[in-house]
Formats: structure tokens, C-alpha cells, sequence
């Protein structure tokens, strides 16, 4: 089965073994719930599929496989998965010999979680399993790792119970997190990197914007909060702490300039959930737009500051800089890190639970009260939580006074609870007289929100730390067994899965995936309402090319957005060559349009050839290559809010023998 019309035709017949209705903890799930896990079941019996033929292994179950799953409890299923992917990591350090799939099979049983689709599923990865037991393939290990963890990050929006768990582990984690120490070294360190009398350089690169998100303020124009930019810039407000810190630092100009109201009290922030994985939601925040737009600022200085800590010193310094090997805005050290790591067990990684609601105001006073940030700290922070009525059946809004120092949703969030992991390791590290001096032990330390990356032998120094300070090392994703324990390494660390040297990282459906696009009718002129979520379509495109290494998985995506709903993305007849959409490259992100009509102006159309490779089409007059539009509009003179750029969305030419798209440029704007 090589060619797309097998693959597509398998595909189909899967489809219609599993339309059906579905139940979650035997309750029956919602009409777009239910849609979002058949499709995640199609591509992901598709996976097994493609993960059988490229082991070479017999795949002819899965059709049976299919047609069980539609009448599996989806919760038993999905636990199911969990607990395997548990024993293969369990498996793969053990000092004894590797459990075989029999034994999986008892565990399973014991849990009441070997359902017949389970059972068929490990029948079929049975002989790519024996393969790392008896030979140590780490390309098999990883197959099954696959299998097990395709569908750990399925999110349904529907179901009550998972909102009641995600608040009710917000609440515990307010109401139980506590200092058990009276010693803190962490100051020290945080005064010397960012000393008091160095403020100045933030305030140099204090650079406020509006983020993406919506903010705790109402909208006039609609039911839900505020979420566009020109609305954003309408009801900011700063609070008189806000403007006096504008003021004391030669600030005050953007208040006067954008004619902002100093209020009292900018309000609350408010706690809503976002998909996170089958198990739970998410619980974020949505601060006050002034608060956000000045967190927005200070962040930029921040990070500014610590970029500039590396220029300009000596080598005898580096062990002074956080920059050095403290990382703000990239995972790669982390990575780096954990792949060593998987190599010989020298280097540990730990994560940890509920990290950003477990960093206590107490503790952000006692550690950052001498150092630059403390002003901009105490400006920006957000002291009252409301949780809306209706949340988990709630009649009425509920306020809570935060003991955290700001819950996922502040800008400041992850700086700061960065800069205390840093700085609780380095305490460790210096508290170790020079032992950790050389830099090739640099090497050994990162840290990235709350991964954390340090020599294996300090991890129990630092798991009694964290815990003095309130924090819970998340044992299921820390690894720390050393080389004399265990002929195999496995580490974590920043989305990174590593074996034995090598990267075992498993594709994983979206958080946001929410099934396929249903067809439509549309003829997709310019002038006629885009039918489509765009932001579904960029996801789509995404996980089409993660998924190259699957081609039907691939093959399902391609045909839903080619043949079934006739986008106007050019692909090849395989559908193995196409319009990119990477999120490094936001330029690549044609189909993500904005429809804030208050905030654009079409400043025109014009023809554009579509990147692909040599050969595939031809050169025309009149077109402009997709690289040279993007240098134009980069190089157009802007406006003076931060938020100005060009978006573009794509739009059929109207000539079936040329492959070309129209594509609209809107320049964003903000009216005032």
C-alpha cells in the first residue's frame, strides 16, 4: 500500500468504522467532542499503520483494531495508552531484563484497562517491542513510544470534569504551597546579576506592547472579553502606581501620548481554562490590558539586559552572567542537555508540577526586594483573581486575594520563575567550593521555565531545595538514574525525548486539533467570506508536515484540505510537497488572516508564485516571487505602535493551467 489512492482508500474505510457516538467516564460526549476523537482515532489508526510498515511488521489487524475502538469507553482508552507509555520508560532503565508485552497485558488487567481494542493494539506492536527487548533497537523502543503517546495531548472542550479538576488543582496548589526554610542563598545570586544600580539598562530597553491574547476588561463590540488591538488601546487604564513608576523613570510620555485614564485599581485578573490534555485544562489568566501592556515593556528591558550580560566581559566573569547558561528565549541548551544526558546518565533532568501557581509572592518579595526588577514586580502584579460564575456549576463570581506572585497569563510569569530555578541552581553549584567551575561542567546546567537540566549527583540537593521553597518535582517527567544503575538513559526536557543518544521525541496530535474540516461549497473569490477557521487551516498545514514521516496520517490531512474542502494550497499528486507552515517562520503562515474590520485597510492584490521546487511551475510575466513581496512589505515604513504588520491570506487565480494565488496584503492599523 505505497500510493496516495491505497492510501486514501484505506483511510476511508477506516473513517466509517469508527462514525458512531462516544462516551468519556460513561458519560456521552458532545456533538463537536465526538468529532474531534473520530477524527483523532482515524489518524491515529492510521499511524499504527504507518508505524507497522515502516518496522515491517504484519498491520492487517488494524481494520479490526478500528472497528473496536468505536465502542471503547475513549477515557479507558487514552488511560490505557498513558499507563504503557509509563512502562516503556519504566522498562527502559530498569536493572532487570525489560518486561515483555504479556506482562504490560497484567498490569493493564489489574487497572481494569485492557480493553479489546488495548489488546489488539499490543498485538500488533508485539513483535516491533521483542526487537528492543532481544536486540536493543532504539528505532523499535521509539515506534512503540509512538503508539503509546500519538494521542496523549487530545483535548476535549466539552467535558465538565475536566474543568473541575483543573480548578480543583488551582485551589489546592493556592491553599498548600509553603516556605519551609529561612535561608536563602537564591538572594545573593539574584542581587548579583541584577544589581540595583544597574535598573537603568532595563529601563533602556523598555519597549510596551499588547500581546495576542484577550484581557480582563469587557468588550463593547461583542459578548466576551477584549481581545482586538484597537479595543485593547481604547480601555487600558494605568493604576497611580503604574503612572508613578512611569513618571520616576522619564516614562510619563506614553501616558500622555496615548491619553491613558490613572485609576485606582486596573481589577482583577480572570481565570479561565485552555486545552492542555485529556486529563486536565490549563488554568491561565487574563490580566488588565494597562497591567499587560507595561509587563509587555519591562519583560522587553528585562530580556535586553540579560542578552547584553554576555557582551563586552572578560572570560573570567562568565560564571556571573545568566545569559551564559541560563537560557530566557531558547530551549536548545535544554536539549542539548538532555541528549547528553541520554548518553552515559551524567546529566538529569527535572520537571516540575504546577511550577507557575507554586512561585509564592512571599517568596518573590524575599528574593527580588534588593534587585532592579523589584519596582516593575510590584507595579505589574495583580493581587485579585475572579473565578466567572458558571465555572464548574458556579452561580456567582468568585475573588480570590492570589498568594502566587502571578498565575500563566502575566508576562512575567516565566521570567521570574526562570530566573529563581536559575538561581536555586546556582546557589547548589557555587555552595559546591569550585567543584563546578570548569566550563566543561557549564555545560551541565540549564534551565528553561521549569526544566531543569544539572549533573545527576545534585539532583537530591536540589529536590530537597525545591521543596523547601514550595515547589513539587513532577516525578513521572524527572529523570535522574546515573550510569552505575542502568545500561540505558532516558531523559526529557523541553519537548525533547531522548534514548541512549539518540532523540525518541513522538509526534502528538494538537492541543487545539479539533477535528477536520468539514466541505463546503465555497468557490473562494476574494470577495466572498473565507469559510474557514484560518487558524485551523495553519494547524492543519502544520501537521501535515510533522506528520512526513507517516504518509497516511499525511495523505488524510492533504486530501481533507485539497480534494475534500479544495483549498488553494498547492501540493503534488503524493501530497509530499507544499505550502509550508512552520512557526518559526511566520512568513510561511499564508492562511492566517485577521478579521478585525476596524483595524485593516487592503492596500492590494497582486499574483504571486507559489514556492515549490524546480520543475513543478513555470515562470510567468506578471508574477512576483513570495520572497520579494515579503522584502518589500518588510521594508515599508511603519507605523509607531508595535502591533503594525501585514498579514496575508491566500485566494485562488482563476486559471486552472497556471498555479498562482492571489494574495491579499492587510496592513494593520490602529485608528485613533
Amino acid at each position: 500500500m505505497n500510493s496516495t489512492k491505497e492510501r486514501h482508500s484505506f483511510s476511508n474505510s477506516i473513517l466509517a468504522k469508527l462514525r458512531g457516538p462516544r462516551i468519556f467516564g460513561g458519560e456521552k460526549l458532545s456533538a463537536r467532542d465526538t468529532t474531534t476523537v473520530v477524527h483523532a482515532e482515524l489518524l491515529y489508526v492510521c499511524l499504527v499503520r504507518d508505524v507497522c510498515v515502516r518496522c515491517g511488521v504484519d498491520y492487517s489487524r488494524t481494520h479490526a483494531f478500528a472497528a473496536e475502538l468505536k465502542g471503547c469507553d475513549v477515557k479507558v482508552l487514552l488511560k490505557a495508552l498513558d499507563v504503557i507509555a509509563s512502562l516503556l520508560q519504566q522498562d527502559v532503565v530498569a536493572n532487570e531484563d525489560q518486561r515483555g508485552v504479556e506482562q504490560w497485558k497484567t498490569v493493564l488487567a489489574e487497572q481494569g484497562l485492557l480493553v479489546t481494542p488495548i489488546n489488539t493494539l499490543l498485538g500488533l506492536v508485539k513483535p516491533i517491542w521483542r526487537r528492543w527487548r532481544y536486540e536493543r533497537d532504539t528505532e523499535a523502543w521509539a515506534a512503540c513510544y509512538q503508539v503509546a503517546r500519538f494521542l496523549k495531548k487530545l483535548s476535549l472542550r466539552d467535558v465538565a470534569e475536566l474543568s473541575s479538576v483543573a480548578l480543583a488543582g488551582w485551589r489546592e496548589t493556592e491553599d498548600n504551597t509553603r516556605i519551609t526554610t529561612d535561608t536563602f542563598p537564591e538572594k545573593e545570586v539574584i542581587d548579583r546579576w541584577f544589581p540595583r544600580k544597574k535598573l537603568w539598562k532595563i529601563i533602556q530597553g523598555f519597549a510596551p506592547r499588547h500581546g495576542n491574547g484577550a484581557v480582563a476588561e469587557k468588550s463593547n463590540l461583542h459578548r466576551g472579553h477584549v481581545d482586538t488591538i484597537s479595543e485593547k488601546y481604547e480601555v487600558m487604564t494605568f493604576t497611580e502606581e503604574q503612572s508613578r513608576i512611569l513618571r520616576r523613570f522619564g516614562l510619563s510620555d506614553i501616558e500622555t501620548y496615548l491619553n491613558v485614564k490613572v485609576v485606582a485599581d486596573n481589577g482583577p485578573c480572570i481565570v479561565v481554562f485552555v486545552p492542555k490534555s485529556w486529563k486536565t485544562y490549563r488554568t491561565i489568566s487574563m490580566e488588565p490590558a494597562g497591567t499587560m501592556f507595561l509587563q509587555q515593556g519591562f519583560v522587553a528591558g528585562l530580556e535586553s539586559r540579560i542578552r547584553a550580560m554576555c557582551r563586552g566581559r572578560s572570560r573570567r566573569f562568565r560564571y556571573w552572567n545568566i545569559s551564559d547558561y541560563y537560557s530566557m528565549n531558547s530551549e536548545q541548551r535544554n536539549r542539548d542537555a538532555a541528549l547528553l544526558g541520554s548518553i552515559d546518565g551524567a546529566i538529569a533532568t527535572v520537571d516540575l508540577s504546577a511550577a507557575s501557581d507554586s512561585v509564592l509572592w512571599e517568596l518573590v518579595s524575599i528574593l527580588f526586594c534588593d534587585s532592579a526588577l523589584w519596582p516593575f514586580l510590584c507595579a505589574t502584579r495583580t493581587e485579585y483573581a475572579v473565578i466567572p460564575k458558571g465555572t464548574c456549576g458556579s452561580k456567582k463570581d468568585t475573588i480570590v486575594q492570589q498568594r502566587k506572585f502571578a498565575p500563566m497569563g502575566s508576562r512575567f510569569c516565566f521570567p521570574v520563575e526562570t530566573i529563581i530555578f536559575a538561581a536555586v541552581v546556582e546557589a547548589i553549584r557555587l555552595a559546591h567550593d569550585g567543584e563546578y567551575d570548569d566550563p566543561f561542567w557549564m555545560d551541565d546546567f540549564a534551565v528553561f521555565g521549569d526544566d531543569i537540566c544539572l549533573p545527576s549527583e545534585l539532583v537530591p540537593e536540589l529536590v530537597a531545595r525545591l521543596k523547601e521553597l514550595g515547589f513539587k518535582v513532577n516525578v513521572d517527567k524527572s529523570f535522574f538514574e546515573d550510569a552505575g544503575t542502568s545500561s540505558n538513559h532516558f531523559r526529557e526536557s523541553c519537548g525533547d525525548e531522548c534514548l541512549n543518544g539518540h532523540i525518541v521525541t513522538p509526534t502528538m496530535i494538537g492541543r487545539k486539533f479539533s477535528g477536520l474540516l468539514k466541505p463546503t461549497d465555497c468557490t473562494f473569490k476574494p470577495w466572498e467570506k473565507f469559510p474557514y477557521d484560518p487558524a485551523t487551516i495553519s494547524q492543519l498545514i502544520t501537521m501535515a508536515n510533522e506528520y512526513n514521516s507517516f504518509p497516511t496520517v499525511r495523505a488524510v490531512i492533504t486530501k481533507n484540505l485539497i480534494t475534500d474542502c479544495k483549498l488553494p494550497i498547492y501540493w503534488d499528486t503524493e501530497g509530499l510537497i507544499g505550502l509550508k507552515c512552520i512557526d518559526s517562520e511566520p512568513v510561511l503562515r499564508p492562511l492566517r488572516v485577521d478579521y478585525e474590520q476596524d483595524v485593516f485597510e487592503h492596500f492590494g492584490y497582486m499574483m504571486i508564485q507559489q514556492p515549490t521546487f524546480e520543475g513543478m511551475v513555470k515562470e510567468s510575466l506578471g508574477s512576483a516571487r513570495l520572497f520579494d513581496v515579503l522584502r518589500a512589505t518588510r521594508q515599508r515604513g511603519r507605523l509607531l505602535y508595535p502591533e503594525d504588520r501585514v498579514d496575508m491570506r491566500m485566494a485562488p487565480y482563476q486559471d486552472p493551467e497556471v498555479v498562482f494565488t492571489w494574495v491579499v496584503l492587510e496592513h494593520k492599523f490602529i485608528p485613533r
